[in-house]
């Protein structure tokens, strides 16, 4: 009994986490995402490159967001898709390189999102955005 146990632990890990992804980055003091030196901006292209290819399994849409020191409206995002970003991969790398390489930028914010329950295709999937009506 104890090893039939185990073995269902075991294929319950093994199996891919059905959840959003996040990720974050915040710049050195004084330093925004173009002033980054270029081994600084090589590990956050990685970093967005493995969020990528999360997406594989969280293919229910993307969102990437910037904050900058003179942003009008700091919240709004960079670029939201309903695609999964593999399937949308030319605008994530168009919207990377807003992110890294234009403005003032020193917060950047990613999310892949998964359905968990509900719709799948909610126009407003990301969860720092909120809108009335």
């Amino acid at each position: 009994l104890r090893i039939i146990h185990q073995a269902i632990v075991l294929i319950i890990l093994s199996q891919p986490l059905s959840a959003c992804r996040l990720w974050a980055v915040l710049a050195k003091p004084n330093i925004t995402f173009p002033t980054m030196t270029s081994s600084e901006r090589a590990i956050v292209t990685d970093q967005l490159n493995h969020l990528l290819l999360q997406s594989e399994y969280v293919q229910d849409g993307w969102s990437l967001l910037k904050y900058g020191v003179n942003d009008a409206h700091p919240i709004e995002p960079l670029f939201r898709s309903e695609l999964s970003a593999l399937d949308d991969a030319e605008n994530y790398w168009s919207t990377v390189s807003m992110l890294v390489d234009e403005g003032e930028g020193f917060v950047g914010l990613g999310h892949l999102r998964a359905t968990t329950s509900g719709m799948g295709n909610i126009p407003n999937p990301h969860p720092w955005m909120f809108y009335d009506g």
